[in-house]
């Protein structure tokens, strides 16, 4: 067995990307077996999940929590199964799910990671969306109103020009 070259991972992150087995991609990278092929793909953080797959855990998974045993975190299952949602966030969110971490009273899915509102950051910036939405709204508002009241005047202008 040699030594892992540049362009051997090159081909072994590019055949991956591109859904290739560790056996598809020994037929390109001779000088190593599909084993050690697997073996180096795991140490790069690879993945030779099959899409749509739903066997075995997650890397990194703790063993105390399940990824199927309630609807909030099953959500999550589909997602990085679909790779949506990289599998660090789903352990993170796991982890602090675990520890019994306050979930987000808005949306009841992440757990509260803003103090100052007491949501989760999507629903925070979800309300701060919404309150910019409507200041600008007031501030177009109060300029069509500064065009009509200008408009206004300019016509008792003329009616008294007249």
């Amino acid at each position: 067995m040699s030594d892992w070259g540049t362009l051997d991972l090159r081909i072994l992150r590019t055949m991956h990307k591109d859904g290739a087995t560790p056996e598809q991609i020994h037929e390109m990278i001779t000088a190593h077996s599909s084993r050690g092929i697997r073996k180096k793909g795991y140490a790069l953080g690879l993945s030779w999940r099959l899409e749509g797959s739903r066997r075995g855990l997650v890397i990194g998974q703790p063993r105390n929590v399940s990824l199927v045993s309630d609807d909030k975190t099953s959500t999550l299952r589909e997602l990085m199964i679909a790779r949506k949602v990289k599998s660090c966030v789903v352990v993170a969110r796991l982890a602090i799910a675990a520890r019994g971490a306050d979930l987000c009273p808005m949306c009841s899915r992440r757990p509260v990671t803003v103090a100052r509102t007491g949501l989760c950051v999507v629903c925070h910036k979800g309300v701060l969306i919404e309150i910019q939405t409507e200041q600008l709204a007031a501030i177009e508002a109060h300029k069509i109103q500064q065009v009509v009241w200008q408009q206004k005047s300019r016509m008792k202008k003329r009616e008294l020009e007249n």
